[in-house]
């Protein structure tokens, strides 16, 4: 049986910044090994589950925004850049965590107290500008600490009401927990060969990591599955989708548009909720990359709507990650 919060609450919980995602690989060793897959990170630090001929794609990247330690404040204080692009505003005071070769650090970030600003307002400082406290004093960093480790949000999972969670890092662990249950799925139907589930490295860093594997696997089409924008005030109606409406279909340039259609008719057979996701242009995710590497592969996107999204509390509905995964799934059985 396939526990989906279980899933989601460790999936937020490794600490897989872009460009160092190795805790990635022996936790989904776990999963795919007694599924029969071949499993391995590529050079690049893609993970890859590959069954039979993986002649088609599944992408969903593994990697988190975080920030990297480039030195120490005299008094104490870490500095640190942006790894992706964070939320500055909810950054500050942000529970953060440490991660170095040999430990972990709480830190916290530093602000100071609106009695000492001398202002009623004011902007997000810049990610650069913010500093990380670990409660060390010191002019230089503390034993374990080097410049290069990274800081994420730490970890943090809760269940809403009506079947909402909330946590760092549903982006891209609701895509993720996607590709496992799909997997889950097609294995309990018998469907389950030449497929390649591809968590990939370094989305959040530019798309960095599914254009190499696409090089490596040369699959016939692609399914891309990450989140986007769920709607929330402030949020304008036609960028978003309502949590709960199932997954986005992507209508996009980059994208196939036959595929995109198919999927369309797919859920409204199988009379699963879905929305149409409209992008005049680039999507922002891996299929624009995978759709034009080694001469091109169709490709597809299913997006998952989520709030909040790159701060401590993206929150997402667990009805539309089950309904994407079905989708998905049922796509894999027709051949779409």
């Amino acid at each position: 049986m396939f526990d989906l919060l279980q899933c989601l609450r460790e999936l937020t919980a490794l600490p897989t910044p872009s460009g160092r995602e190795e805790a990635a690989l022996p936790w989904l060793q776990s999963y795919f090994s007694p599924l029969g897959a071949a499993v391995e990170a590529d050079r690049f630090g893609n993970v890859l589950a590959v069954f039979g001929t993986g002649k088609t794609l599944l992408d969903a990247h593994i990697d988190k925004i975080g920030l990297v330690v480039t030195g120490m404040d005299p008094q104490g204080f870490l500095h640190a850049a942006p790894v992706g692009r964070a939320d500055t505003r909810v950054l500050a005071a942000a529970d953060m965590t440490v991660y170095t070769a040999k430990k972990e650090f709480f830190a916290v970030a530093a602000s100071v107290p609106p009695h000492l600003r001398g202002q009623t307002v004011y902007d997000a400082p810049p990610a650069e500008d913010l500093l990380f406290d670990i409660g060390f004093c010191g002019e230089s960093l503390p034993p374990d600490i080097e410049p290069g480790d990274r800081l994420l949000f730490r970890p943090s999972f809760h269940t809403l009401s009506d079947g909402v969670v909330t946590s760092p890092y549903l982006d891209n662990s609701a895509g993720a927990a996607v590709l496992l249950l799909t997997a889950f799925l097609l294995s309990e139907r018998g469907a389950l060969s030449d497929l390649a589930f591809c968590f990939s490295a370094q989305e959040e860093a530019g798309l960095r990591g599914a254009s190499p594997a696409v090089f490596q696997l040369r699959p016939e089409k692609a399914f891309v599955v990450d989140v986007s924008f769920a709607r929330q005030p402030g949020a304008r109606e036609e960028h978003t989708a309502e949590q709960g409406s199932g997954p986005m279909i992507g209508f996009s340039p980059a994208l196939d548009h036959d595929l995109s259609r198919a999927l369309r008719s797919l859920a409204e057979e199988k009379n699963l909720p879905h929305t149409a996701e409209i992008m005049g242009g680039a999507t922002g995710t891996n299929a624009d990359v995978i759709s034009k590497a080694a001469g091109g592969r169709k490709t597809a996107l299913l997006s998952i709507p989520i709030r909040n999204m790159h701060t401590p509390v993206e929150t997402v509905r667990l009805s539309d990650i089950e309904n994407t995964a079905r989708l998905l799934a049922d796509a894999i059985e027709r051949g779409l």
